[in-house]
């Protein structure tokens, strides 16, 4: 039986989501002996776990727009002539897993190769939308197969092509070593944690405001940023200290973070930026942490209303902190939300989407 090979594409590997979901499908190739070569920017991220063979294109994010504009678009030229290379070049024409919509300069690259093309989706928010039009159109043009990280994404984005796409939903894991991880929480201190992107759609200033609404309280907040120094020192001198508050910038173990908490929150405004998933949500799962979500996205489809969390609306801040100061209080609520937590993330463990993953690939 002939091999199969894999190139996997990233753009920029950091520790949000995207790349973490990617390195799970990676992991559940390799673990099988798969052969597959990653094309990543970046050195320090979620992929940088990843036992494969690594190449890197240049690619970097600047403040100027135009310059990340120039950069983005080399960045594909790049791809376009490093996939179709390395595809001509293999006896077997390896199958081509596409992160995000992003990286068109590979599927056309795949596609001038006649590689059979996979494209896994995770965003629905694109700026301008000109540029989300045109990767769109790239996808239809290309994509032999799309994977949707939920229900909503797919219903939101699909692109319609049935017979000559194959589309599925295959939600997002816990990576392996992390159903070692799993435990409740009885601690005597009430932390609420957020980990967050350094962007105001995603709430990190309402995270600060909710401190401050509760800082009469025991109540301990903790936030864990991915964002650049400079950036992170600007948002620190902005808002100032709270004694009930810590910020971290890129922590290196966020599971002792997560060990340490009680309730995770997302708090990203849906007017601006709307969840298609959440790994940070089956994370606080796996730690028997309750979660508070926004009420719309495919973030929303892992949540049961009061069973192992809640759907509540960034602008319902009040509301929020409530809810908060309520779970701190009646421990008996709390204990049955964070015991069903982590009942739910058993629904995802890695074994099981490994076997999808290889199923489809």
């Amino acid at each position: 039986m002939k091999r199969k090979n894999y190139i996997a594409v990233h753009l920029l590997n950091d520790f949000s989501g995207s790349p973490l979901v990617l390195a799970n499908c990676i992991d559940a190739l390799t673990s099988e002996g798969k052969n597959v070569e990653l094309l990543t920017s970046g050195k320090n991220g979620f992929l940088s776990r990843c036992e494969c063979k690594l190449t890197s294109f240049i690619y970097k994010r600047f403040e100027n727009k135009l310059l990340t504009l120039l950069s983005f678009l080399f960045s594909q030229l790049l791809l376009l002539i490093m996939i179709f290379l390395k595809a001509i070049k293999m006896r077997n024409k390896p199958i081509v897993i596409i992160n995000t919509i992003l990286p068109f300069g590979a599927a056309l690259g795949a596609k001038l190769a006649g590689c059979r093309i996979v494209y896994y989706v995770h965003e629905t928010s694109i700026k301008p939308k000109i540029l989300k039009r045109w990767l769109k159109f790239i996808l239809r043009l290309t994509a032999n197969d799309a994977i949707y990280v939920s229900n909503y994404l797919m219903q939101k984005e699909g692109v319609g092509k049935k017979g000559k796409i194959n589309e599925t939903v295959i939600y997002n894991s816990l990576p392996p070593e992390a159903i070692k991880l799993s435990a409740i929480n009885n601690k005597k201190e009430f932390t609420v944690f957020m980990p967050s992107s350094l962007k105001r759609y995603k709430g990190v200033y309402d995270f600060v405001q909710l401190a401050k609404l509760l800082r009469n309280t025991d109540i301990n907040f903790v936030m864990a940023l991915n964002a650049e120094k400079s950036e992170f020192k600007e948002f620190l001198r902005e808002v100032g200290e709270l004694k009930n508050l810590t910020i971290y910038r890129r922590p290196k173990n966020i599971n002792e973070i997560y060990s340490k908490s009680s309730l995770v929150l997302n708090l990203s405004n849906p007017n601006e930026w709307i969840e298609t998933f959440g790994m940070t949500v089956i994370e606080a799962f796996n730690y028997g942490c309750p979660v508070i979500v926004p009420n719309i996205g495919g973030i929303s489809e892992i949540v049961d209303q009061g069973y192992n969390g809640y759907k509540m609306s960034v602008v319902e801040l009040n509301s929020i902190s409530q809810k908060i100061n309520q779970l701190s209080e009646d421990r008996d609520l709390y204990k049955e939300l964070a015991t069903n937590a982590l009942t739910s993330s058993t629904h995802y463990h890695f074994l099981e989407y490994k076997n999808k993953i290889q199923g489809l690939l």
